[in-house]
C-alpha cells in the first residue's frame, strides 16, 4: 500500500524550530561539502542524503538524489563501508534529530561536519517537498 502524501513528515514551524538553528550553524560546513577541495566524497555524501531521504519518503527527493546517486558513482546494492554508514547516519539524523547523532567515527573533523551539514539540509528540503506534494495533490 502507497503512503499518502499527508502521512509524510513535512514541513511545520516546529520542524523549523528544531532544524533551522543547526543549518545556520554549519552552513560553512555545507559550503565546503561542494565547493572545497578534499570535500567528503560525492558517493558518502549521497548516501547520507538518501538515508534522510529514505526516511522521509519524499517522492521529489527520492527521484533528484537516486539519479544524483548514480552521476555520482554511487550503487546502493553495493555501499562500501564508509557510504554504508554515511547512509545510517543520514537516517538516524531524520529519525532523532540534530545534534541527538553522531556522525560515523572513522571521518575526519571536517567531514564529520560536513556530513552533518548536507543531512540537515536534506531534512529541510524533504519535509518542504512533502508539503508541497500534499498540497498539489489534494
Amino acid at each position: 500500500m502507497q503512503t499518502a502524501p499527508l502521512d509524510r513528515p513535512r514541513l511545520t514551524s516546529r520542524a523549523l524550530r528544531r532544524w533551522v538553528p543547526p543549518l545556520v550553524r554549519h552552513l560553512p560546513a555545507l559550503v565546503s561539502a561542494y565547493l572545497l577541495p578534499g570535500r567528503v566524497p560525492p558517493p558518502m555524501r549521497e548516501a547520507a542524503m538518501l538515508g534522510v531521504t529514505s526516511v522521509n519518503r519524499c517522492e521529489a527527493c527520492v527521484a533528484f538524489h537516486g539519479t544524483w546517486a548514480r552521476g555520482v558513482g554511487l550503487k546502493l546494492d553495493d555501499l562500501s563501508a564508509d557510504e554504508a554508514a554515511a547512509y545510517e547516519f543520514g537516517q538516524r539524523i531524520a529519525i532523532v534529530g540534530p545534534g541527538n547523532v553522531q556522525p560515523p567515527a572513522q571521518l575526519s573533523g571536517r567531514h564529520r561536519q560536513e556530513l552533518v551539514a548536507v543531512s540537515i539540509v536534506t531534512e529541510l528540503a524533504n519535509l518542504s517537498g512533502n508539503r508541497l506534494l500534499a498540497r498539489r495533490a489534494a
